[in-house]
């Protein structure tokens, strides 16, 4: 009885909640079963409104926090119309340093407009029943492809060579990176871009053989300015690096951690790689770089 009364208690304080109350409560993690979101939407455009003001209204230094991150989450899963064009266009804007909420922003807009077109529905979901997990997210990750707006391709399209690769879908890889190479100031858009793009046709020319060129890949994949998650704990994929070490390249290897420099700033520990390379042994990428970023013992 009483968590009954509890839970009366609590959706009566929801409903009386103004809405600046209703997102602290949410983003405090109260409102994990969406009781919050749902009252928002409850209040129609209002709400809406309410939300998008208290975002115009954060300063540009807060916009990476919880509570920005709790607003931009309500407004894009619980307003599916979304607002205006106008309102939409001026969030993007801001968000611009702010990874964590523009790739937020980015993927539900690609979901809402995969839904409005119509292609989002029981047809689709029936596709994906006999697929294995890896399928089913590439298949996910290509339909965000097809409704993304256009300044967000870069992004998916990273996404969907890196999945097709995986799945030997050789074919469709090289299209996606060829595309993404082909991007117009690649390097000022999608650090990303750069070096997965070059990544993942080094890795098939690997497995053709050509050598050389999975090399000059390999190398070309390192000048880029890196991203927010190569700059953090999702390390760069080094397999292409690892591969090409097993085939005894290690000059190559070692150009290519030098343009990791730029992005990474972790000289000293890409000059100790360096010398283990050249002693003829095989760092442990991964593990160095998460021990780096997490500032913790993983081994």
């Amino acid at each position: 009885m009483g968590a009954i009364l509890a839970g009366v208690k609590t959706r009566k304080t929801l409903d009386t909640m103004s809405i600046p109350e209703l997102v602290a409560f949410y983003q405090r993690g109260f409102g994990a079963d969406d009781d919050a979101g749902r009252v928002l939407k409850a209040r129609g455009e209002p709400a809406r409104s309410e939300l998008i003001r208290l975002l115009d209204a954060t300063p540009a230094a807060e916009l990476d926090g919880d509570r920005v991150a709790t607003i931009v989450k309500i407004l894009t899963y619980e307003f599916p119309s979304q607002p205006s064009s106008e309102a939409v266009e001026r969030l993007r804007s801001r968000l611009t340093g702010s990874p964590r909420l523009r790739d937020e922003f980015r993927s539900r807009s690609a979901i809402i407009r995969a839904q409005a077109s119509g292609r989002w529905n029981e047809a689709w979901e029936k596709e994906q029943e006999a697929m294995s997990p890896a399928e089913k997210n590439l298949h996910y990750t290509e339909l965000l492809l097809e409704y993304c707006v256009p300044s967000d391709r870069v992004s998916f399209l990273v996404e969907v060579a890196r999945q097709t690769l995986d799945l030997g879908q050789e074919a469709k890889a090289e299209a996606y990176a060829r595309e993404i190479l082909a991007t117009p100031d690649l390097v000022a858009r999608s650090g990303d871009g750069v070096y997965y793009g070059n990544h993942v046709l080094g890795m098939l020319a690997l497995r053709q053989g050509d050598i050389a060129g999975a090399k000059q890949y390999l190398i070309a994949s390192s000048k880029t300015p890196g991203s927010w998650e190569m700059n953090g704990i999702r390390p760069p994929d080094p397999s292409l690096a690892m591969a090409l070490l097993a085939r005894g390249e290690r000059e190559a290897v070692c150009e290519y951690l030098d343009g990791c420099k730029v992005f990474s700033k972790k000289d000293a520990m890409i000059e100790r790689w360096k010398r283990t390379i050249r002693a003829g042994g095989t760092p442990e990428f991964m593990l160095d770089w998460l021990e780096a970023n997490v500032h913790m013992k993983l081994r």
